[in-house]
């Protein structure tokens, strides 16, 4: 195709075609060259995004940032590029950063219960890693009630708990895991983490 095209979305959809491939170095080639547009009106905002998440998988940090933060100035309350970046801050280690983005995140995806039951499993996360317990058993248990397939929620509740004074516990946790990690597999196939 010839990459000197009128407008952002034909050169943004070669890019999503190898996104979804999960071909992200020639994801980045052609999401690059649809975000060279000056105009605006040329211009196709979901390309930053996506952008984003390739850079992301990538292990491009600064780029990954640097994509989302320029969508979200855009499309401010965008759920999953707010996700993204809970995520680079998280693995950056700034907890309090990922704290504000994954609630922002929560927000964001008001009615939309599987991204919004991600966000909260990886909040529930952060929680974990500051030592708050009983805040990420709470954010656990509100992500599998809005997505009772989230089957890393149901374990990483499970893992919040002291085997020797709730056992019980711990197994009826582990076994809703599995179950849920079954029918998971049996509808869609591929994992839902990270992203």
């Amino acid at each position: 195709m010839d990459d000197r095209s009128a407008s952002a979305q034909p050169l943004f959809l070669l890019g999503l075609s190898y996104h979804q491939e999960k071909k992200y170095t020639k994801a980045v080639e052609w999401f690059e060259k649809a975000a060279t547009f000056d105009n605006l009106e040329d211009r196709y905002p979901p390309t930053w995004h996506f952008l984003g998440w390739s850079y992301y998988y990538l292990g491009e940090v600064e780029k990954s940032k640097n994509a989302f933060n320029t969508f979200l100035t855009m499309h401010p309350k965008e759920g999953d590029s707010l996700f993204g970046l809970g995520l680079l801050a998280m693995n950056a280690g700034n907890l309090n950063e990922a704290e504000v983005l994954y609630t922002k995140s929560i927000a964001a995806q008001e009615g939309n219960s599987k991204p919004q039951a991600k966000a909260m499993s990886r909040l529930g996360d952060v929680f974990v890693l500051q030592g708050n317990v009983n805040a990420a058993q709470s954010m656990y248990m509100h992500a599998v009630e809005l997505d009772p397939d989230l089957y890393e929620a149901w374990y990483r509740l499970a893992t919040t708990y002291d085997r020797s004074t709730h056992a019980a516990r711990i197994e009826q946790l582990l076994k809703k895991s599995k179950e849920a990690k079954e029918r998971f597999y049996i509808h869609d196939h591929v994992t839902r983490f990270p992203e």
